[in-house]
């Protein structure tokens, strides 16, 4: 071999150009990850006896086979339409610059394409899920009954897994067609939302509709099922369009790695909670199906360690020159961006320092990613197709409260209890978790720079938080689907306590200060949500006039209405609730109290005094009502719940109206008090 020859590789390794090709390892890692995750599936199956045959008319070995091989699809498929369409929203620039009218950046296409064909998979696979989970559940006999399509819409119509497998279908279906008509940044961001609720139905399917624990199963699952797709299919989005990053690599893959680590600790949360339900007890990980988890597990484990080390020693490599050489990191050099041996320089009694660019590097590591996440999934779907440790099944014969909630009768509600019955809402634990952590880095970061924010406000965003997660996992959680009353109590600390809390606390106005804006064209956090919030619909929907009015409509409708039943009998129904409220009344709390200057929509302080008064009237008029009524709201479930104790079912009811009055003109009239001073933001508009 010439001199010659031995210096070309060097040469085209530390090229500007070398972004210009697929980054060769990380793709050979997608295959190798494909087939793991197969392999992994096929063992999970067969170790653990889910792939033998049905006792009582079998539907055959390849219904049985085919179900958790579309079933991998889907997964992979619905994690790479979300992956890509994130990426797009927030990540990659969407222009080659941000001078307006500029060329679409190749890079944020190919990320849509990838959305495309992915979406189109997923919708393949849903059709496939939803077929062989009929004939998975009916039987032999759907194939030899000369009536299937009328069965299949029995199935669809009358079986919840049929309906939520046609929820999953519909949904693939909308976002594989949108997809390839939307060019702009809010069409990709809502393509995006809706793909993430295209998970739902999965997490409402197999163990979690027959858990104990059914609420904390569905919320683990969907959590966990969001986690991976935002992180795995995020991660196989960046390999495939990693040819057209060029030298902003850096800077993308930091972006990235922000996002990766909320989906990481929320698959890790997420993950112990799915197995704690679903095991129940240490006893329960000796089984074949605890063996499964443990090999997650440490896969989970491994993964951790792999990002950490992008983290601390390749991300600044990449920002600061993604080709140039250095000393490998496998070479004994820790240190990101350590220099190289000056060259020329040998002796002859150190080894040759082993040189690679933090681009290969990085790929490298990213190839090891793939194939522990193909390793992850391959027994996660055989997981999902496997019996659980014996004794984890919903009681034979379930007490009327049971029957109802899914739960045992709480004791009976005391002062005591008030403080000591808990029953944990992971969504809104998780919720609450990031948005503090959020909240006070953004904090730290503004001091750090030698700014300054109330402590008052972070004390509210603080308190905030609490309130909502009393009010979803505490007493008012736990008796609300017993006691009108206690249910009452919830909606309202969500609504009027929680919500002006955290209204209180100026997060758009900390945002702006806090969080530097991209110069790039794409769109963080800042972007996204200054432009929302500047937006005429919101300055409509802050306007005090038209936030008392949608906040106060939405109870009178809530409460009599079939939303009242949905709300309490159904967990989606209920998390669809906390979310609505919350939201509407931080925007009436904002309409209000008007601390970010987004808020601020003309309207002078008579006009929010007055809206805070007439709130202040119509909570009163509902909880007066309540309080002499003698027709029972949702009678068919508060009046079937079982209780030896307490009040009856119109007493309890008219309790509630203490608890409307009582919880929600306590906080709106502090609102109209700070109205009435004036009290608003430091300033009249963001930062620049």
């Amino acid at each position: 071999m010439t001199s010659e020859s031995t210096k070309t590789p060097r040469t085209r390794r530390t090229s500007p150009d070398v972004g210009a090709r697929f980054p060769d390892s990380a793709l050979l890692g997608i295959l190798i990850g494909a087939v793991i995750a197969v392999g992994m599936l096929i063992v999970g199956l067969l170790y653990t006896g889910a792939a033998a045959a049905s006792v009582v008319d079998d539907p055959g070995a390849l219904v049985r086979w085919s179900l958790p091989v579309v079933n991998l699809a889907y997964n992979i498929s619905v994690a790479v339409t979300i992956g890509s369409l994130l990426l797009a929203a927030v990540v990659v620039p969407r222009s080659r610059s941000a001078a307006p009218g500029s060329a679409l950046n190749p890079a944020w296409l190919r990320l849509l394409g990838l959305a495309s064909g992915a979406s189109i998979v997923w919708t393949l696979s849903a059709i496939g899920m939803l077929l062989l989970g009929y004939i998975d559940t009916v039987g032999g006999q759907a194939l030899r009954s000369g009536n299937f399509s009328a069965q299949l819409g029995v199935y669809i119509t009358g079986v919840d897994a049929g309906t939520y497998w046609l929820i999953a279908l519909i949904m693939a279906a909308i976002v594989s067609t949108a997809v390839f008509g939307v060019r702009s940044h809010g069409g990709v961001l809502v393509l995006t939302v809706l793909a993430l609720f295209g998970l739902l139905p999965q997490a409402l399917t197999g163990h979690a509709a027959d858990a104990s624990n059914h609420n904390l199963a569905v919320s683990s699952i969907g959590l966990h099922i969001a986690g991976v797709s935002i992180w795995f299919g995020g991660l196989i989005a960046l390999t495939l369009a990693a040819s057209l990053l060029g030298r902003d690599i850096g800077a993308i893959v930091e972006r990235y790695s922000s996002i990766a680590i909320f989906a990481y600790c929320l698959v890790a949360v997420s993950g112990i909670s799915t197995s704690y339900v679903q095991v129940g007890s240490w006893a329960g990980m000796v089984s074949r199906y605890g063996a499964l988890i443990i090999v997650k597990a440490i896969a989970m484990i491994l993964l951790g360690f792999i990002g950490w080390w992008h983290r601390e020693f390749i991300i600044a490599r990449l920002k600061k020159d993604p080709d140039a050489a250095a000393p490998s990191i496998l070479s004994g050099s820790r240190k990101a961006g350590a220099p190289a041996a000056p060259a020329g320089r040998t002796s002859s009694a150190a080894p040759a320092v082993r040189t690679s660019s933090a681009r290969a590097l990085f790929w490298r590591f990213v190839a090891g990613e793939m194939m522990l996440l193909g390793l992850a999934s391959g027994a996660a779907v055989a997981l999902s197709r496997s019996a659980k440790p014996a004794g984890q099944a919903p009681p034979s014969s379930p007490s009327a409260a049971e029957t109802l909630t899914g739960y045992p009768l709480p004791p009976e509600l005391t002062p005591l209890h008030w403080l000591t019955q808990w029953r944990l809402d992971l969504l809104w634990a998780v919720v609450a978790v990031i948005a503090l952590i959020v909240y006070w880095r953004a904090v730290y970061a503004v001091r750090r720079r030698a700014g300054t924010w109330p402590i008052r406000r972070a004390v509210a965003w603080t308190l905030g938080l609490a309130v909502l997660v009393y009010a979803t996992s505490g007493a008012p959680a736990v008796y609300g689907v017993v006691l009108f009353g206690s249910h009452m109590a919830a909606h309202f600390l969500i609504a009027f306590v929680a919500a002006a809390l955290l209204a209180a606390a100026a997060p758009v106005t900390l945002l702006a200060e806090s969080a530097a804006p991209r110069g790039d064209g794409s769109r963080g956090a800042r972007e996204w949500i200054l432009g929302m919030t500047g937006s005429a619909v919101m300055r409509l929907l802050v306007h005090p006039v038209t936030a008392a009015i949608v906040l106060a409509a939405s109870i009178a409708v809530f409460y009599f209405s079939p939303l009242l039943n949905l709300a309490v009998a159904n967990h989606v129904g209920h998390e669809v609730m906390v979310w609505y409220f919350l939201v509407v009344g931080y925007l009436f709390a904002q309409s209000v109290l008007a601390v970010d200057p987004a808020a601020r929509s003309g309207a002078g302080r008579a006009v929010r005094l007055a809206c805070a008064i007439g709130m202040a009237c119509a909570v009163a008029a509902l909880g007066i009502y309540l309080m002499h009524s003698t027709v029972l709201l949702d009678g068919d479930w508060f009046g079937n719940t079982g209780r030896p104790w307490g009040p009856d079912a119109i007493g309890d009811q008219q309790r509630g109206g203490l608890f409307a009055l009582a919880v929600g003109i306590v906080p709106v009239a502090a609102m109209a008090v700070s109205a009435a001073a004036g009290r608003t933001g430091r300033d009249g508009s963001f930062p620049s």
